[in-house]
């Protein structure tokens, strides 16, 4: 049984100060699902980074200035891996 659980019965029996350890167990658990869920949204910028990188290197004459532009969505990138973890 899960922690939230043992506190709802808690409540359900009457036990008051149960509340009280509810509601952090209920963030922490929306935390998980969030970073989760972040996670998996942040594979679909890192391919198209990744992908990008390598068109770019193919095609390097013609690409000349992209490296500023890849450089910059890598950094963003990898701050918001870091705020997922």
């Amino acid at each position: 049984m899960s922690d939230i659980t043992l506190v709802l019965e808690a409540i359900g029996r009457g036990e008051h100060t149960a509340s009280t350890d509810l509601l952090p167990l209920v963030y922490e658990e929306l935390r998980l699902e969030q970073r989760d869920q972040a996670r998996t949204e942040l594979a679909e910028p890192r391919s198209v980074i990744d992908a990008t990188f390598k068109q770019g290197v193919a095609n390097l004459p013609r690409w000349e200035g992209f490296w500023f532009d890849w450089l910059i969505a890598k950094i963003h990138l990898r701050e918001a891996e870091k705020l997922v973890q």
